[in-house]
């Protein structure tokens, strides 16, 4: 299935989040006018289906990077485990908003998040400003158990 958000199409087929080949370099390679950004979600948890609470992202190089913070749409929906992986959690405070514990694992200190939808339109503009500043057509997304995980729950919520 395949939507479009913001004018960017967003699939969620089984060919479009095949695993990507490990040589990338060469110039007949189908992702040689691709750009790697490696990505990774923390969620509310593992209930179907999670909001994601974080997007980061780093290009390939290493030299840009992404990260925002976004308000549940379930307020107060955040797993015991979630909380305890993550270090994030609902702000019993104000409803939509998030705590997230220090390093060291104590203080607790509220973060700037933003809607679910103004998040994922500003990862989405990253993305094509990051694609159009390095001159590549397409950006390729990968993460750790990304095809079992994150992949679907950014393609949900991309689709919703």
């Amino acid at each position: 299935m395949t939507a479009e958000v913001d004018g960017i199409p967003v699939s969620s087929s089984a060919s479009a989040m095949s695993p990507v080949p490990t040589t990338t370099t060469t110039s007949s390679s189908p992702y040689s006018d691709c750009e790697l950004v490696y990505f990774d979600l923390e969620t509310t948890g593992l209930s179907v289906p999670p909001d994601p609470v974080q997007v980061s992202a780093v290009d390939e190089d290493g030299l840009e990077s992404f990260d925002q913070f976004l308000a549940p749409e379930n307020r107060g929906s955040m797993e015991a485990s979630a909380q305890r992986v993550t270090g994030i959690e609902a702000d019993p405070g104000r409803p939509g908003r998030l705590l997230r514990r220090g390093s060291s694992g104590g203080v607790r200190r509220r973060v700037y998040c933003v809607g679910q939808r103004q998040g994922l339109r500003e990862f989405l503009e990253w993305l094509r400003d990051l694609c159009r500043r390095n001159g590549r057509r397409r950006a390729v997304l990968v993460a750790y158990n990304g095809l079992k995980f994150d992949a679907k729950i950014l393609i949900y919520h991309f689709e919703k």
